[in-house]
């Protein structure tokens, strides 16, 4: 439902503000592309969460729609 999801998207960025602001940003002047901070490691993180969570409810909503 719209409050489900609007209760795990409040979440999710609740979430964000809590890791982001303790997390190593990493170096702006490292050469190693492969070495990112964890901040953007947890960025990533929750991308990929928040999309999952999208798919999930557009595939309700799809399931809901289809049955109407």
């Amino acid at each position: 439902s719209l409050d489900e999801w609007r209760k795990d998207m409040n979440e999710e960025i609740d979430s964000i503000k809590q890791i982001l602001p303790d997390a190593y940003a990493g170096s702006y002047y490292d050469d190693d592309d492969d070495e990112w901070g964890e901040k953007a490691r947890e960025i990533c993180r929750w991308i990929r969460s928040v999309l999952r969570k999208i798919i999930h409810y557009q595939a309700e909503h799809q399931r809901v729609v289809n049955e109407a």
